[in-house]
């Protein structure tokens, strides 16, 4: 701290031209001259050293205080609070290596700097400074505390700048130490929307179901409730799980059948193997979603998840997907199984009264739904069948067109209307009443 410096010279010249005079007889010779000739022609520069009236020292390695520096280490939307002390400095207690005060009652007050990393700031606004406090002794000091507040998102990084206390009555005098803010990484990652809907067929090619969002938020947009992000992010991969028919549980679309394409990254690409490398804070990558069913993956609702996450784990967030698989329908009749060859079936019935009348025979029908059970070249299908019934022609003799019998005389048991799951098979009789004489 500043000492004031006091010349002495003109009181010694003067208790000289007081108490005797040395050059008498010598007319024209200053006071200064005869203080020379006093001390024999050598000068000497004699200062007196009066202490200020107060001094402020703020101790180091107390408090909070380590190397003069006050260090908080924070996240973004959190504060926290240190402490140091202000003392006024005797002779027995002086931290510092200037000379203490002279015994004035020091009143103090506090300033600080903006707090700086590369080209962001911490406003000084953003500090909590203590109160003035009027009346530290000489030899006493106080326990002050500080708080700093982080806003949302502030980018992660070492912040510093520098708090100052002083004396309200001479600003002059004052002391200082480092402030050291370590805004530590805070990630987050949201999806924008909440559910993905979509309906596609069972066709076995790649077709597409519909598209979201993934943003790193900052404050100005942050969809959900935790965060935002304050840095940007890298290699944000997908987890998916496999789609349930939750009518029927055993009926499941697996993830593998799901691709992702990023605007402006990649295309379509199946969701293990689709990174998006970098998300800068605030930006917005859209996410393409499509599937590839086998043909015959059954018709229904399936419901899972599309989950987004950094490559570490955290953090993360996670879509609903709704996905239906559009019915599609083929019925089968097998050829060569039961009665039916080339896809005909033949009876042989006499009529009454020189037979029974009655012909009976089967055939086996399919609802097909892989190429295995595909006997007809047409696409098999997805779907269970209901209501299935039977349409019959009158029958028609073969030379004769004369002669016929009508298409009541054949019945078939099931009797219709029935069902065929998909998938299954049923064998179907058939029977034929033929009329008494007939030709």
């Amino acid at each position: 701290m500043g000492s004031r410096r006091l010349s002495i010279i003109n009181k010694i010249s003067s208790f000289f031209s007081k108490s005797t005079d040395l050059t008498k007889g010598q007319k024209g010779v200053s006071t200064m001259s005869r203080i020379k000739h006093v001390i024999i022609g050598i000068v000497l520069p004699l200062t007196i050293l009066l202490a200020q009236a107060t001094d402020l020292d703020i101790p180091d390695n107390i408090g909070n205080l380590v190397g003069n520096t006050l260090t908080m280490d924070l996240l973004p939307n959190n504060q926290g609070t240190g402490y140091f002390w202000v003392v006024n400095p005797s002779l027995s207690y002086n931290p510092d290596p200037d000379p203490p005060g002279a015994g004035g009652i020091l009143d103090v007050d506090f300033s600080a700097t903006d707090l700086y990393y590369s080209i962001y700031t911490i406003p000084s606004t953003n500090i909590t400074l203590p109160s003035s406090y009027l009346g530290i002794p000489i030899g006493d000091g106080v326990s002050f505390e500080i708080t700093v507040y982080v806003p949302d998102a502030q980018p992660e990084g070492t912040y510093e700048g520098w708090v100052i206390a002083y004396d309200q009555n001479d600003p002059a005098i004052r002391d200082s130490f480092l402030l050291k803010v370590n805004v530590g990484q805070q990630e987050d990652v949201d999806i924008i929307e909440d559910n993905l809907t979509g309906s596609v067929d069972a066709n076995g090619t790649l077709v597409y179901v519909g598209s979201f969002q993934v943003i790193n938020p900052d404050p100005s947009f942050n969809p959900d409730a935790d965060g935002p992000s304050n840095t940007d992010l890298y290699n944000l991969k997908f987890i998916v799980q496999n789609l349930i028919d939750l009518a029927n549980p055993t009926n499941y679309i697996l993830a593998d059948h799901i691709y992702l394409s990023v605007t402006g990254m990649f295309g379509p690409t199946i969701y293990h193997s689709a990174v998006i490398p970098q998300l800068a804070l605030g930006d917005i990558a859209n996410v393409d979603v499509y599937v590839s069913l086998p043909a015959g993956t059954r018709t229904g609702s399936y419901t899972g998840q599309i989950q987004v996450i950094d490559d570490d784990g955290w953090p993360s967030d996670a879509i609903g997907v709704e996905l239906t698989v559009n019915p599609s329908y083929d019925l089968d009749i097998s050829d060569n199984t039961g009665n039916l060859v080339g896809n005909m079936l033949t009876m042989h019935i006499a009529p009454p009264p020189a037979g029974s009348g009655e012909g009976v025979g089967y055939f086996v029908v399919i609802n097909p739904n892989n190429s295995d059970l595909n006997v007809d070249p047409d696409p098999f299908g997805n779907a269970d069948l209901v209501d299935l019934g039977y349409v019959v022609d009158d029958l028609v003799h073969i030379s004769n067109p004369l002669a016929w019998m009508p298409a009541s005389v054949v019945s078939f048991e099931p009797v219709a209307p029935w069902g065929l799951v998909s998938g299954g098979s049923e064998q179907v009789l058939i029977r034929v009443n033929v009329p008494s004489n007939q030709i």
